[in-house]
């Protein structure tokens, strides 16, 4: 009797802790958009354990049933961790859901956007993200109370490579990616208690400099912000006829000349959005670095010429540390209708100063600062503001006009 009553008490325990194994707490979830942010999303968290399956349940702010989506995992060389993705689609545009993680209890939000030209899409972009804790953290706070749709964060989004590197052991990559994925849980929540999803570019300290395929082995970037066999180092984002976003590589992991044939095709299939962007790390126009780099001579010569013929409006550049905005700019010299390149990556880093003369240069300053950009079919407004919230720069732009653009061969 004695034995068969140890032997239940000894089973109930082992399902017991299966239960808990399957229930395991991620250590951090987020949220990104690779597809139509108006009806799909991609969801990221991480776990110690390998689940049976990475999978949720979701269902829209209101609605009595719940949705399953499975998606998949990968676990980085290494490393034991589990890094969990699952793309949600065919979601109602400009709605509030609802999901939580395999058998977990916590329920977590998240918004998709509006499909209507008239609706404004509203979304910040920075650079050189978490270097300093204290900084990052800050300006976090002042970046979520604009209440932004997404982030673009343009490049060096945790230091992960680089000078900063050395002497740190075992395991520090990983360690500074949990940092700033947890910092990001935390403080970038919107006013409807939705986590804000994060759009990431590649930047220079985000890979190793011998990086050339995304594929091959095992990087922590694109494992992080990407489902296996989705790696992508350049692409675009779509929000209706309001905005395409091209999120390009300033030849950390493909070469910048491979990408032209790329931009050409989007911008033309993209004739008629009302405001194309492009949002990178190195700087064609840069406020600290040298003008004649090789970087930014290799862009302006081969990216900018397209950038010019499609009418993109404007150009968001990272890296040195600081705050611009040129003139509008065609054939390397002012003009009206020209490219505007703006903000050169200062979100969690120390300021630097910038350099004198700089002719391109209509606006600039040693801050730490972000941008906002709030656009829909027939504006685009834009904000730069500091790490305590203060406006230090403004524009306002209006589309080309329809014809103008349909005369672009």
């Amino acid at each position: 009797m004695r034995v068969c009553v140890r032997k239940s008490f000894l089973f109930v325990l082992f399902l017991l802790g299966s239960a808990l194994c399957f229930a395991e707490k991620p250590s951090v979830v987020y949220a990104s958009y690779l597809g139509d942010p108006t009806s799909s999303i991609v969801l990221f968290w991480h776990t110690s354990m390998q689940d049976e399956a990475s999978s949720i349940c979701y269902k829209k702010v209101g609605d009595a049933s719940w949705n399953a989506a499975e998606g998949s995992f990968v676990k980085p060389n290494k490393y034991e961790t589990y890094f969990h993705s699952v793309a949600v689609k065919g979601l109602e545009a400009d709605s509030i859901y609802q999901f939580r993680i395999g058998r977990e209890e916590k329920l977590y939000q998240f918004r998709t956007l509006s499909g209507e030209d008239h609706v404004p899409v509203r979304y910040v972009t920075g650079g050189d993200a978490y270097r300093y804790l204290s900084l990052f953290r800050k300006m976090n706070r002042t970046i979520a109370k604009q209440n932004p749709d997404f982030i673009v964060v343009g490049g060096d989004v945790a230091y992960s490579h680089g000078g900063i590197t050395l002497f740190k052991g075992k395991g520090w990559e990983m360690r500074r990616w949990m940092t700033f994925l947890q910092e990001w849980q935390k403080t970038m929540v919107d006013s409807f208690g939705c986590m804000i999803p994060l759009i990431p570019v590649v930047g220079n300290h985000d890979v190793k400099k011998a990086l050339s395929d995304p594929r091959q082995g095992s990087v922590l970037f694109y494992e992080l912000f990407f489902p296996p066999d989705q790696y992508a180092s350049y692409r675009v984002l779509d929000i209706g006829k309001k905005m395409s976003l091209l999120l390009l590589d300033t030849g950390h992991t493909a070469p910048i000349e491979s990408q032209v044939g790329w931009i050409e095709d989007t911008l033309k299939e993209r004739a008629s959005t009302a405001f194309p962007v492009a949002i990178y790390h190195v700087g064609a126009y840069p406020s600290v670095y040298p003008y004649q780099g090789g970087v930014p001579t290799k862009i302006r010569s081969t990216w900018s010429p397209i950038f010019e013929k499609y009418r993109l409006r404007l150009a968001f550049e990272n890296h040195n540390h600081a705050y611009k905005r040129t003139y509008p700019l065609k054939e390397d010299q002012f003009d009206p209708e020209g490219v505007i390149y703006m903000g050169d990556g200062c979100w969690g880093v120390a300021p630097r100063k910038t350099r004198s003369n700089l002719w391109y240069v209509e606006k600039k300053a040693s801050k730490n600062c972000c941008t906002l950009i709030v656009a829909d079919t027939a504006r685009c407004a834009i904000e730069v503001f500091d790490i305590g919230g203060k406006i230090i720069d403004s524009l306002q732009l209006s589309p080309f006009a329809a014809e103008e653009m349909a005369s672009v061969p």
